[in-house]
Order: C-alpha cells, then sequence, then structure tokens
C-alpha cells in the first residue's frame, strides 16, 4: 500500500469517527432537553401555587442501607427535588421533618409531603446546626425505623 493510500484511510476513519461522536452529542444533548422538560412539567401542588420548587433533603435515620436513597427516588418521580444522604445517627425511631421555621406554605408542603409518602410526622422547628444539615434544603426529611 502506498503512503498516500493509507493517509486517505486514516483519514477517512478519522471522519468517520468524528462524525459519529457528534451524532452521539446532538443525541445526548436530545436526550438532556426532554430531561429538562419533562422537570419542568412535572409540579407539586405546594409548587403550582408557590411558584416555587422546593427542596428536600431526605436522611437515613436508621441501619437500613440506601433507604434515604430509595426515599428519594421516589419523590422524584413525585415532582420533588430530592436529595439522600445519612442522619449524624442511625437509631432514630420516629421519621420527622426538621424545618428552621414553620410557615403556612411549608405547613403546606409538609402536609403535601406527609400526603405523598403516606407517613404522618411531626414537625421540629430547629436552626439546622447538625452536621448532616444543609440550610439550601427547604425540609430535612429524617427518616427512622417507623418507616415501612
Amino acid at each position: 500500500m502506498t503512503l498516500k493510500k493509507i493517509t486517505l484511510i486514516l483519514i477517512s476513519l478519522f471522519l468517520i469517527i468524528r462524525c459519529s461522536d457528534k451524532t452521539a452529542s446532538k443525541e445526548e444533548r436530545n436526550n438532556f432537553e426532554q430531561l429538562v422538560k419533562d422537570y419542568e412539567r412535572c409540579q407539586t401542588n405546594y409548587e403550582i401555587e408557590y411558584n416555587d420548587k422546593p427542596i428536600i433533603d431526605v436522611k437515613n435515620g436508621t441501619n437500613r442501607p440506601n433507604l434515604a436513597g430509595q426515599i428519594s427516588d421516589y419523590l422524584k418521580k413525585n415532582c420533588y427535588d430530592a436529595y439522600a444522604g445519612n442522619w449524624d445517627k442511625s437509631n432514630v425511631k420516629r421519621t420527622y421533618a426538621l424545618v428552621d421555621s414553620v410557615t403556612l406554605p411549608k405547613r403546606k408542603l409538609i402536609t403535601e409531603l406527609q400526603n405523598t409518602l403516606g407517613l404522618n410526622f411531626p414537625i421540629i422547628t430547629a436552626l439546622k446546626t447538625c452536621k448532616s444539615c444543609n440550610i439550601d434544603y427547604d425540609i430535612t426529611l429524617v427518616i427512622g425505623n417507623d418507616y415501612k
């Protein structure tokens, strides 16, 4: 084979690979755009009323592996913006919501969250000073051993 043919083959392969990468990127962009549209269409009643997507921080206060992740995934399927992690302790007896203040909108959000999860849990009002808390979340939901 001549050097000219080898060079031509290499250039052709480069162009084919490069073009297929662009197709994948376009497909990925389309998938991402669809996910964004789905996210924007999916709204809780709270979000519709207050034009604010609530952020729920789900913390696992039990020894059950990935419990907060499973609940977070369930909440996401029900239009909540939810995140998961572990609580400071793994022996929490009862599930509760930790908020910095109880306003009427936040009370409505908690009631909606209770209905979504099918669980009645108390609200604890406290400054979020725990190691596991993130002040940017609307509610920190600590899952206890009572969660089935």
